[in-house]
């Protein structure tokens, strides 16, 4: 039986609050650098708390009594000194961790620079570092702790975050798929205008359910494509692919207009998809076909032409150019036959990177009006005034 772990803290987000404190946004404005290091003192007394968050505070702590209107010199030297030698200790020293190793041995599995512990040994046996350089040191692991602790938990927090979001859209899915599925096997039957509303309403329903979360719509393309109501995994097909295609469209029409973003991430998730396919995998033959065929009517059909500006043909071409098979080869066929975006002027190359954007925007660039920079917008995009290749927060 796998034993239970017991954390301090309430939940991942609440650890993730603090490091946001810790490492604060320069253009908040609002420093809560000491709230976080009193947290981490209330979870010190709830016990098995990690060293690298008892670091983190004690070095930020000593940072936030750097003041010498306040406190001596000697003293925020020693403060400095205590706070790093505790950070280094807590890691490399063989009596509290693997016994038989020195301090650099330690240090060097764990990828700590050899300089902390000569650092630490000078500030334990001899005179104190001059301040200027326990500020740097503090800066220094304050940048390895991020490097090394920090940075790693958004990674888990997110594929716990995925995985709760995954077994959400499941259950909401599963009911809508199952009418939509019923509009397939009674499409003949049906009249138009139920086959346009019954779709465009379950459309907005889970647009409605995707706003508000980032991973959403990555996550809809993907349940989407796990569903054998909308990519076949067999060649029992209760129904043609143009009649999916027809009952679909009207979807595909309005959760486009709900989310711009989708159409771009459905179309390269079925393209990295695609360019999985082997040869050898002969049974996924028509999950692959299923797939190509969706990009194939993506790409060419009429009537998702308004929308299919939106599209990153170059990211499609480059995973046709990065992992070639039979799919991806035709696909790129069609890419080189595909309508360029209608914003882009006639004799530019549709397959074409778009024009480098510019902090000024001139005005002939393609897309410099307010609504379509509110469609780049909700792909990631956005004019950076200043870079920092540094996480937020470290000097």
């Amino acid at each position: 039986m796998t034993g239970l772990t017991f954390s301090p803290w309430r939940d991942e987000a609440e650890l993730l609050a603090v490091r946001d404190q810790f490492y604060p946004d320069p253009q908040s404005g609002e420093d809560l650098r000491a709230s976080a290091c009193r947290k981490v003192a209330v979870w010190k007394q709830r016990g098995n708390l990690p060293h690298a968050v008892e670091a983190t505070a004690l070095l930020t702590d000593a940072i936030l009594h750097d003041d010498a209107s306040k406190n001596s010199v000697f003293s925020i030297r020693a403060t400095y000194a205590a706070a790093f030698c505790r950070f280094v200790t807590g890691f490399v020293d063989s009596k509290l961790n693997q016994r038989g190793k020195t301090m650099f041995q330690r240090a060097m599995d764990l990828g700590i620079p050899a300089s902390f512990v000569e650092l630490r040994h000078e500030a334990t046996h001899r005179e104190l570092p001059s301040l200027v350089v326990l500020r740097s040191a503090t800066q220094r692991s304050l940048q390895w702790l991020w490097d090394n602790y920090w940075a790693k938990i958004s990674a888990s927090v997110a594929e716990k975050q995925l995985s709760a979001t995954e077994m959400g859209f499941s259950m909401v899915l599963s009911i809508h798929l199952y009418t939509m599925e019923e509009l397939c096997r009674s499409f003949s039957r049906v009249k138009a205008k139920e086959r346009n509303t019954t779709p465009r309403a379950t459309a907005r329903d889970l647009a409605g359910y995707c706003r508000g979360n980032g991973l959403s719509t990555v996550i809809l393309c993907r349940e989407l494509m796990k569903n054998e109501k909308v990519i076949w995994r067999s060649r029992d097909k209760p129904f043609s692919m143009d009649v999916l295609f027809a009952v679909w469209d009207p979807f595909l029409q309005t959760i486009s207009e709900e989310l711009p973003g989708f159409l771009t991430t459905f179309a390269e998730e079925m393209a990295d998809e695609l360019s999985q396919a082997s040869d050898a995998d002969a049974d996924k033959k028509p999950y692959y076909e299923s797939l190509y065929s969706w990009l194939d009517h993506i790409l060419t059909s009429k009537s998702l032409e308004n929308h299919r500006w939106r599209l990153s043909l170059s990211y499609l071409r480059a995973v046709c150019e990065w992992a070639p098979n039979r799919w991806t080869k035709k696909l790129r066929e069609i890419l080189s036959a595909a309508s360029h975006p209608p914003s882009i002027s006639d004799d530019a190359d549709p397959l074409q990177d778009p024009l480098p954007v510019t902090e000024e925007a001139p005005s002939n660039l393609p897309g410099s009006d307010d609504k379509t920079w509110t469609e780049l917008e909700a792909y990631g995009w956005g004019l950076a005034d200043n870079w920092i290749g540094r996480p937020l927060g470290v000097a």
